[in-house]
């Protein structure tokens, strides 16, 4: 594993914008068996330039790295997708143009697509966009809202998606002995996958999980048993 990340730091290393800033990583587990394994990292870095997100996922001998830059409006500026599996590598990168993106796949075919301000970067197996709605959701608006999304990966063709997010309720846990409020919302991904998420008062995600389901897809390190009673709810 330690291979794969560092030839994912040389990857994206150009890609972040300040240098001078301390990024901020979370890390997410699975369940696996009676414990849990590591399935993603994910790394925010924001400046007075903008800021960049990055994340690495792990699933066996796969391992997907994502890191996507913005300027200070919310503009992409860059992105790139590599997947180390079993001793291969294969690249996809997103070159933006106006409000234009060019995706070329590890084969060098192209795609260009349109790219809205704002738009959230994306590829499989990837919990970006996930962690990214949790945050971006706005509390003031309310309701149901829409994000774009581009979803990029090495040998598929490249997708401009619409996630939606909306607020469902409040649950509350007990976390390092405090009682804390946990916003519920109901998401809708790439082919209608459908989730219910939880996040904290520092609008991280906290917990996913699948409808339909009791496991968690994904919990914020450190949470695993103080929301192990949230399941989704019936509508």
């Amino acid at each position: 594993m330690q291979a794969q990340i560092v030839v994912y730091m040389m990857l994206t290393a150009p890609l972040f914008l300040a240098k001078d800033e301390r990024p901020k990583t979370m890390r997410y587990v699975r369940p696996a068996g009676s414990e849990y394994s590591v399935e993603t990292e994910i790394t925010l870095k924001r400046s007075s330039e903008g800021h960049s997100i990055s994340s690495v996922t792990h699933r066996g001998q796969t391992h997907l790295s994502l890191a996507s830059v913005f300027d200070a409006g919310g503009h992409l500026q860059s992105a790139i997708v590599t997947i180390v599996s079993d001793g291969s590598q294969q690249t996809t990168k997103a070159d933006i143009a106006g409000r234009m993106v060019t995706v070329t796949r590890s084969n060098g075919r192209m795609d260009e697509l349109d790219c809205p301000s704002g738009i959230i970067v994306t590829s499989a197996p990837d919990w970006t966009d996930t962690f990214m709605l949790m945050s971006r959701y706005d509390d003031k608006k309310g309701e149901e809202q829409r994000f774009d999304g581009l979803w990029i990966h090495p040998t598929l063709r490249p997708l401009r998606l619409s996630f939606t997010v909306k607020y469902e309720g409040t649950d509350a846990i007990e976390f390092k002995g405090k009682t804390q409020p946990l916003e519920r919302f109901s998401i809708v991904l790439r082919n209608e996958s459908r989730y219910v998420a939880w996040r904290n008062g520092q609008r991280e995600l906290v917990r996913l999980v699948a409808n339909g389901q009791e496991q968690p897809t994904i919990v914020f390190e450190g949470w695993e048993q103080a929301t192990v009673l949230l399941i989704p709810r019936s509508h």
